[in-house]
């Protein structure tokens, strides 16, 4: 790399450097849901601290942080399917609905507007699929508050029902009575066209917005995500236990919230798109989970086959970027180019070595260009991030399984990084994310306040 030349943003989902792998991140906030960005880019985290925004193409960039302090467990939050709102975020705050515009320069004050129309805690929350402005319960209002079909579906409380992607009287329900089941109200009177019968009591059951699949999430009991085929079901209940066609696991505890993030579109009746699951769980524990060809074949879906039902793309012509930095910082970035490590001046660093600190080179036999310590901030924005970068790259696994981290764990580096520690060859680092993070632990007199991390060249 010549010592000008820029260090390009990705424009497309197609240079993610996650998409297709196993990845996860710890964030050690009380978050009570998730949502994804329309291009597929971003995580939000929704706790009672306020926003967490992960750059899933920058895994090791601490998440922003748009705070809102509150009482209450976040129940639902929803980021804006379509592209022209695609930096608005809706989320519940007990009887309110905070909506987000992640545009706006002072991270203090993102909340636009706060909606409060409702005399008891707002449960779910959704935007219209029809348009980009509506966020609503839809009823008929050509019949007032009457429900046009009513079903009694369940003999326990039901906890999820989601529409069809295609088939507008098509939907599925589920229930803690641990089965799920497929209705068409225009035609079955009364009666599921399908049920799965599960193992556990089911607390969500969605359709993936590939095939013929469906994936249910369990209340209690299994830390799984499993994946069924619906064609392949009985029309009523019955004792035996259906199999789902793969099970994600990953989590060490329950599993709250699962999103999928596509790349790719449908063009001329030809459906190129990819998927990747995303789930969080109660281990506080963000996955990125991969989906081979083979896996979506037993759903029904090939990439590349003709579409044969229409389906509402929200999503599409999305700009792919990230909302992860903040506005104001980004403004200030592009006054005033950040140069690489090599091209920056002694002064421009003020690490510095404490007393008692280890003599000898930090960066040691290998240059580090993507990693610059204690840069002073001058965009006037610092303290939109709640971590300091070290702790958050800690938490980040790209490309295998590993068990969520105790407290102790986190505590202890020789216990959260077992192969940092007793390997010493930086050859057999999987990524700079770890030999960064070895750098850390080895030098812990050293303070990092930020790290910049572009390209790696030698």
């Amino acid at each position: 790399m010549a010592p000008n030349q820029e260090i390009k943003p990705h424009f497309s989902a197609f240079e993610s450097t996650t998409f297709g792998k196993d990845v996860s991140f710890h964030l050690d906030k009380p978050v009570g849901s998730a949502s994804i960005s329309p291009c597929g880019r971003d995580v939000v985290l929704a706790s009672r601290q306020g926003l967490h925004i992960i750059d899933l193409d920058s895994p090791y960039s601490p998440p922003r942080h748009l705070p809102h302090h509150t009482p209450w467990e976040v129940a639902d939050v929803q980021w804006s399917p379509f592209s022209s709102r695609d930096s608005w975020v809706i989320s519940t705050s007990n009887q309110k609905a905070l909506l987000w515009n992640l545009e706006m320069r002072d991270p203090a004050s993102s909340v636009e507007h706060v909606l409060h129309a409702h005399s008891r805690a707002i449960t779910d929350i959704n935007f219209s699929a029809h348009h980009p402005d509506i966020l609503a319960t839809i009823w008929d209002d050509r019949k007032g508050a009457y429900p046009l079909h009513s079903i009694e579906a369940h003999s326990t409380k039901i906890y999820g029902v989601d529409w069809n992607r295609t088939e507008t009287s098509c939907l599925v329900t589920c229930s803690l009575d641990r089965t799920v089941k497929f209705w068409d109200y225009k035609i079955a009177k009364g009666q599921p066209e399908h049920v799965i019968q599960t193992p556990f009591p089911v607390w969500r059951a969605r359709y993936t917005p590939f095939g013929s699949g469906l994936l249910a999430m369990p209340q209690r009991g299994n830390n799984e995500l499993h994946l069924y085929d619906r064609r392949s079901f009985a029309k009523e209940e019955g004792e035996a236990i259906d199999m789902p066609v793969h099970s994600f696991d990953g989590h060490d505890n329950q599993v709250k919230e699962f999103l999928w993030r596509p790349r790719g579109t449908i063009s001329e009746g030809i459906d190129n798109r990819e998927f990747q699951l995303v789930s969080w769980g109660t281990d506080k524990m963000l996955r990125l989970h991969r989906l081979d060809n083979q896996l979506l074949s037993q759903v029904g879906y090939v990439q590349g086959q003709e579409v044969k039902a229409h389906l509402t793309m929200t999503r599409k012509n999305a700009v792919y970027k990230s909302f992860r930095d903040n506005p104001a910082k980004v403004a200030a970035d592009s006054q005033e180019k950040i140069p690489l490590m090599r091209d920056r001046k002694p002064n421009g660093m003020r690490a510095g070595f404490t007393k008692g600190s280890s003599k000898g080179s930090l960066i040691g036999r290998r240059a580090f260009p993507m990693c610059v310590a204690g840069l002073t901030d001058t965009s006037g924005t610092k303290g939109s991030q709640d971590m300091d970068p070290i702790t958050w790259m800690k938490g980040v696994r790209i490309g295998k399984h590993v068990s969520s981290p105790s407290a102790l764990d986190r505590s202890l580096s020789p216990i959260a990084l077992p192969r940092l520690v007793a390997n010493n060859a930086w050859d057999k680092y999987d990524n700079i994310g770890e030999e960064i993070t070895h750098v850390a632990d080895k030098f812990s007199n050293v303070k990092f306040d930020e790290v910049y991390q572009f390209e790696r060249f030698f």
